[in-house]
């Protein structure tokens, strides 16, 4: 099997009433990648059409009351075949879309996800936890129809607390019901691998967050690894990285750059763009 590109990307729909910006089109689909993930999206016509004119199939979940949307979009040239919406057995819970493809004979199901978020406590992160729990059993559930699984999307576990130790269990933290080693350990129990860029948070990041110090009125910016791409074994990455360099390309975001919040900026991407390039594992790997 030749490799697959994929850019993955939540654009900061979710509270926007604004038509999504045309350099959103553009920088996902300036190096042709075979999947692009949308998370974080809301319908609109005029932004799937220039996805569509630009090569490629485009299908989301249409709006869901209560839902922020997700959109898969497929190259249109000729690899992609066989390909149909999943429909049955979708967990109602978080945003996502389940697509099946046949590429280079064999059967993939694709899947772009976000886990949805309350106010940031105990029971939110309760909350995020039951949908992770419904990610993972559909997951395991439709891995029988099909030869591997990509999955793509914001995961919103919160801080990474020891990205080394898989065995940190977050005891006494708000992530422990969703934590970043948590995932990986219910991914691997189904014969999934979590992939995330590699190296300090301070340095690779697709997420910058805001706090407010109680005491004194300040503010503390921090930075998350949030996204991540998740896939059956019989797969694995060539190359996965964060990607920031839309920022300082567009007038829109004036003088923000990659390390600033930019949460602010109304209906404008404020995550990294995810991107990687995958293989399929040869019987000996």
């Amino acid at each position: 099997m030749e490799n697959i590109s994929i850019v993955e990307w939540n654009i900061n729909q979710r509270t926007s009433n604004k038509s999504i910006d045309v350099f959103v089109s553009h920088e996902l689909t300036k190096t042709k990648p075979h999947i692009i993930f949308v998370v974080e999206y809301k319908e609109d016509t005029i932004f799937e059409d220039t996805i569509g004119m630009s090569g490629y199939k485009v299908y989301s979940t249409g709006k869901v009351q209560g839902k922020n949307e997700v959109l898969i979009a497929i190259k249109n040239d000729g690899n992609f075949t066989n390909i149909q919406k999943n429909m049955d057995n979708l967990p109602s819970s978080l945003d996502i879309l389940s697509i099946g493809v046949c590429f280079d004979n064999r059967s993939i199901c694709l899947i772009g996800a976000r886990i949805q978020i309350g106010v940031g406590n105990a029971v939110d992160y309760i909350d995020r936890g039951k949908q992770l729990s419904e990610l993972v059993s559909y997951t395991k559930l439709i891995k029988n129809n099909f030869d591997s699984i990509i999955i793509a999307g914001d995961f919103n576990h919160g801080q990474i607390r020891e990205e080394e130790n898989d065995d940190f269990l977050y005891e006494g933290y708000l992530q422990e019901p969703c934590s970043y080693q948590k995932m990986k350990k219910m991914f691997k129990e189904i014969e999934c691998q979590v992939y995330t860029p590699e190296g300090n948070n301070r340095s690779v990041f697709s997420w910058v967050g805001k706090l407010k110090d109680k005491k004194n009125g300040t503010y503390r910016l921090y930075y998350i690894k949030e996204d991540h791409l998740i896939m059956s074994n019989n797969l694995s990455k060539n190359t996965i990285n964060y990607e920031w360099d839309y920022v300082h390309n567009q007038n829109t975001y004036a003088d923000l750059g990659m390390y600033d919040y930019k949460s602010e900026v109304s209906g404008l991407p404020d995550h990294a763009k995810l991107v990687a390039t995958i293989y399929k594992k040869n019987k000996t790997e």
